[in-house]
């Protein structure tokens, strides 16, 4: 109960690693820190959900270039 917004925040930031990816991260830790905590705030347990929204930005991909279907 007593985790603010801006350790969440910092939490995150530590937690992308050359062996995490940020895909990873956000589907697994933060949905996991966000899950518990959802069900603290519904239980009435604490007050807010720190995790609420947070996520890593994701490195967009680069477009492929497409093969020409017919010539």
């Amino acid at each position: 109960a007593t985790i603010t917004d801006d350790e969440a925040i910092a939490w995150k930031g530590t937690l992308v690693t050359e062996e995490r990816s940020p895909r990873v991260v956000n589907d697994v830790w933060l949905n996991a820190a966000s899950t518990v905590f959802k069900w603290a705030l519904t239980n009435k347990k604490v007050t807010s959900n720190p995790f609420a929204g947070v996520k890593v930005a994701m490195p967009r991909k680069a477009a492929k270039p497409r093969e020409r279907e017919f010539t």
